[in-house]
């Protein structure tokens, strides 16, 4: 296990999806805001830091760096989460 993780710059994403079939453990999510798709983090504190999305990345939207030391840093701001596991709308 490393001490990198997925970081992802919603403002460079072009919502392609390919870090959703990247992501063995399916830490993204497709969110459509604005008319506009983009790529979410779901909970970077099961990131692996394998480097597959980070690599599959068309725009560089997705870069590795190192794990958040505080429980829910690294998620994408606007997302809450339900009981269920799955993002608020």
């Amino acid at each position: 296990m490393t001490n990198q993780v997925a970081i992802l710059d919603t403002t460079r994403c072009s919502g392609c999806g390919r870090c959703i079939s990247a992501c063995e453990f399916r830490l993204f999510s497709l969110e459509t805001k604005a008319w506009k798709k983009r790529s979410v983090m779901l909970d970077v504190e099961q990131c692996s830091g394998c480097g597959v999305c980070a690599a599959r990345c068309a725009t560089g939207a997705i870069s590795m760096g190192d794990k958040p030391s505080q429980p829910g840093e690294g998620i994408t701001p606007d997302l809450r989460r339900l009981p269920s596991g799955h993002p608020a709308r």
